[in-house]
């Protein structure tokens, strides 16, 4: 991969990590577009949508990452490969899906230059994903956002609609407050 594609595909995904709604924005969208603010399921669902989305987005980074990841290791072998060889060698390198023959003295600089702008790409991104994943704990913090088995969620969120709905003992029901949002 070239040092070129490498700083494209980091721009790409910086501007898609940057698209994401801020935490402002999510809570100041409490209202529908006619103005009524949203029921407490609806702003669940959207704050559950938009803690998914902080998530599909690390993920993507993540992977983004780990295939840089693999050409670093690749651009590494190839250098081992050519050190201590004679710089006058005939050897063959692939650009753009074309093998192209030149000398070792020609290919080894470019193959290292590439190498630096692999491993400052993936510093950069990694410094991007360790960011995104704290804002994504922080939303979830501040939602109180609980992880866990879709159906166990699902089962736990019925037993507490069901308590809730029950008179107790001939009192009103009491209001609950801080019960989170599941994901």
């Amino acid at each position: 991969m070239s040092t070129q594609a490498a700083s494209s595909s980091s721009s790409s995904s910086s501007s898609s990590s940057s698209s994401a709604p801020s935490f402002a924005s999510v809570a100041a969208a409490s209202a529908n577009s006619s103005g009524q603010p949203l029921s407490e399921q609806e702003e669940s669902a959207r704050i559950v949508n938009h803690y998914k989305g902080l998530r599909a987005q690390i993920s993507e980074l993540a992977n983004k990452i780990s295939e840089l990841d693999s050409d670093r290791n690749e651009h590494q072998l190839v250098i081992r490969a050519l050190t201590g060889l004679d710089p006058d060698r005939r050897c063959y390198r692939s650009i753009g899906g074309v093998l192209v023959e030149r000398t070792i003295k020609e290919v080894k600089p470019a193959v290292e230059k590439n190498l630096k702008g692999i491993e400052d790409v993936i510093a950069k991104l990694s410094s991007e994903l360790k960011q995104l994943e704290k804002d994504a704990d922080e939303f979830r913090l501040k939602y109180n956002i609980q992880m866990g088995d879709p159906e166990k969620m699902q089962q736990l969120h019925n037993n507490q609609s069901q308590q809730q709905s029950r008179p107790q003992d001939g009192q009103e029901k009491e209001k609950r407050t801080g019960g989170g949002v599941l994901a």
